[in-house]
């Protein structure tokens, strides 16, 4: 269905987003690491914390079918609304696909990064748990080659539709 340059562009948010994301997790392991090797193993063994970071990370897992959806939702209407040629709608529903992963993944890494910090100030495993359990939801982020494609492709016959209605 795309030709060889939307293909291409596909191919190159494909890679992009894959880094965007490989990074984020990266941060959050890395800082992880850094708290598991520097822990002196003199902490708390409560901490006022823990609940916040838990309530933390259930909003962040509740909201993941949510925020991405809505900011799909609001770019396809901008895009449908707007006089882009072909190839150019392409590029902007791969803009928005590099928007919306971010935006989902970013409540992730905030949850994750406030959990080992809870885990640095008190030592508690549930912290460590919730962290890694976030660390895990961030591969639903990662981007593949085709699932990018079959997105992109939906998204511009959504385009299409909302064009001819309006």
């Amino acid at each position: 269905m795309f030709s060889d340059e939307e293909q291409q562009k596909i191919t190159e948010t494909t890679r992009t987003t894959q880094i965007i994301v490989a990074a984020l997790a990266a941060g959050v392991f890395s800082y992880l690491c850094f708290v598991l090797i520097s822990s002196d193993g003199e902490k708390a063994e409560d901490s006022d914390l823990l609940y916040e970071s838990l309530t933390v990370a259930a909003a962040a897992l509740l909201a993941q079918p949510f925020l991405p959806g809505l900011i799909t939702r609001s770019g396809i209407k901008s895009i449908a609304q707007g006089a882009a040629e072909p190839e150019d709608q392409v590029r902007q529903i791969c803009e928005l696909y590099t928007t919306k992963t971010i935006v989902g993944a970013a409540p992730l890494e905030g949850a994750a990064f406030f959990s080992i910090f809870n885990y640095s100030m008190s030592g508690n495993g549930v912290s460590l748990a919730v962290a890694a359990a976030l660390l895990v939801a961030f591969f639903f982020h990662f981007p593949i080659a085709t699932t990018v494609s079959d997105w992109v492709e939906k998204q511009t016959r959504a385009v299409e539709e909302l064009r001819s209605s309006i």
